[in-house]
């Protein structure tokens, strides 16, 4: 695939809703000054229309093919911005006519015809130009998608009705540094917390937290210095302050087995709650997002985007928007985005901008061990194979006809491809099956790695995986073991706790289960030392099974299966 140079104001504004840097290269001069960047992790490269600019500059005539991951891109000049189309202006929900009448939500397609995992690369087809959502309130508190935002009985008392301007009431938590979070709970069901990006608000889930609350307990959130948290100084804007309100949320309203859906830079943000929750969060979905998660950051080369933004905010806004929106988009999908996110405190926006070219997500992916899945747009690049090196789980879902904003852009489609995904994340035993965790990749974080890769090898006959010519090297501090097919992975908490200093770390406690031959020899093996939690049992089914701890505190389910009589 040949690559195709992007106006740099277009990598910049991805750049800022993916909260990823990667190292920029310097490019050739021209009459205005001009820098190169690659590819950086979770930026969605596209080119698009820009709406706003001077005549002289030669309009691009749609989105061209994306460019490959390390390509440079130069950097044009922002231009004064055209008139802004007030909220207050936004074509009513009852007079919205999409060029495609959107499927209904009772049509959606079942989680059963959603594609297989192995399939996920495939490109979701539907006609352009689907309409969004009606225009919601910025405030969670008032409503979502025309239904109001109860709270729900029985949440924590820690938490803080806040009044809302319109009659709606929103909840609050105090963040670590005395700030409030405001959020918003409808439905019932498994919890589903839905994360904005960077200058939008709870408001733009509008559609999906309605749809979602058929099934689901949703917890919508408006970040600090968003919606309705906004009007608030922060000492430090960063991603790790946000991950850590949304762990506090979590703790808070007691939310088991969460599911984190982050669009763009909530992407991230997710990340570093799963972090510091790990014990609540079951899954994340990131919205285009974690399109990149490996490369380096470069404050420096960042600064001149942050002047610009300094110099004229509207302006940069303006070319923003229009930069990672579909020219078929709808007229009032283009202006709520532009009215919210002109909205934001300028400070802080800027102020996210200049720390985006600081953040590293490596730390918090190589951390989790949970399944993460994305649905990014198809004119949006994403390294599966380098995000997998980091993240085992991860795989895309790539979503067509839409830009930065699926689902806003193309509302049902987006629902029904998220309930899929949900459905599939969140799926119930079958019947008559055992309701024990199983881990796709288990990761085993260990006090003492020597001691538990000795326990593995010698008393459970696993063997250490060798590394394929030309196969990047195992990461320091981490052993990568195998027996019948089963992969584990040790990792030494001593690199985490450099790479996450702020965070408490604990011994992982993965679930791993081995089928074994004969269970009499697998106990004898593994000695009479450690703790048993389950004394041998016959299950249902005629097997027999045994759960015990290992030194790292990780459960081992032992099962023979039903002798033979």
């Amino acid at each position: 695939m040949a690559c195709h140079p992007i106006p740099g104001l277009l990598l910049v504004a991805a750049l800022m809703l993916s909260a990823c840097v990667s190292a920029p290269e310097e490019a050739g001069q021209g009459a205005a000054a001009e820098l190169a960047a690659p590819a950086a992790p979770g930026v969605p490269e596209v080119a698009a229309p820009v709406a706003v600019g001077e005549a002289s500059q030669e309009p691009h005539g749609g989105r061209a093919e994306p460019s490959l991951p390390g390509s440079s891109v130069p950097l044009i000049a922002l231009t004064p911005a055209t008139e802004l189309m007030p909220a207050t202006e936004q074509t009513p929900a009852a007079e919205q006519t999409p060029a495609a009448a959107p499927t209904p939500a009772a049509a959606m397609a079942p989680a059963t015809e959603l594609a297989p995992a192995s399939e996920r690369t495939s490109v979701t087809e539907s006609a352009p130009g689907t309409g969004g959502p009606a225009a919601a309130p910025s405030s969670t508190g008032e409503q979502v998608g025309g239904a109001a935002l109860e709270p729900l009985a029985g949440a924590s008392a820690a938490r803080a009705p806040v009044a809302e301007e319109g009659g709606g009431a929103a909840l609050a938590i105090e963040t670590k540094d005395g700030l409030s979070m405001a959020y918003s709970l409808m439905g019932e069901g498994r919890p589903i917390v839905l994360i904005h990006g960077w200058c939008g608000n709870g408001a733009q889930w509008a559609g999906a937290a309605t749809a979602l609350a058929r099934s689901y307990r949703v917890v919508v959130v408006d970040l600090v210095g968003h919606g309705a948290s906004a009007g608030q100084a922060r000492a430090k804007w960063s991603v790790e302050a946000y991950g850590d309100d949304v762990a506090r949320l979590l703790e808070s309203e007691g939310l088991q087995g969460a599911v984190l859906v982050g669009h763009s830079m909530g992407g991230p943000v997710a990340l570093e709650a799963a972090v510091r929750a790990s014990d609540r969060v079951a899954a994340i979905v990131g919205v285009e997002s974690l399109h990149r998660l490996a490369g380096e950051s470069d404050p420096a080369r960042m600064a001149p985007y942050v002047t610009r933004f300094k110099d004229n905010f509207p302006a940069a806004m303006g070319e923003f928007t229009s930069a990672l929106l579909r020219e078929e988009s709808p007229p009032e999908v283009k202006a709520r985005i532009l009215a919210d996110s002109t909205a934001c405190e300028p400070s802080m926006a800027v102020a996210l901008v200049e720390y985006f070219g600081t953040y590293d997500p490596k730390p918090a992916a190589r951390f989790i061990d949970i399944p993460v899945r994305c649905i990014n747009a198809q004119a949006t690049p994403t390294d599966v194979e380098g995000n997998r090196a980091l993240l085992s789980s991860f795989d895309v879902e790539l979503f067509g006809e839409t830009g930065h904003w699926p689902h806003l852009e193309a509302p049902r489609r987006f629902e029904a491809v998220l309930e899929g995904l949900l459905a599939e994340l969140l799926q119930a035993p079958e019947p008559g099956v055992e309701a024990l965790v199983q881990v796709l990749a288990p990761v085993i974080r260990c006090e003492d790695l020597a001691a538990t890769a000795d326990f593995y090898t010698e008393r459970l006959r696993f063997g250490t995986v060798e590394r394929a010519p030309g196969e990047a090297p195992e990461a320091p501090g981490t052993i990568t073991l195998s027996r019948d097919g089963t992969m584990v992975v040790l990792q030494s908490l001593a690199g985490l706790r450099e790479d996450l200093p702020e965070v408490s770390l604990r011994p992982g406690r993965a679930i791993l289960r081995l089928e074994v031959s004969s269970l009499s020899a697998e106990l004898a093996a593994v000695g009479e030392a450690l703790r048993v939690v389950v004394p041998e049992r016959r299950l249902a089914s005629g097997a027999r099974q045994v759960v015990i701890e290992d030194p790292a505190g990780s459960l081992l389910i032992l099962r023979q299966a039903r002798e033979q009589p």
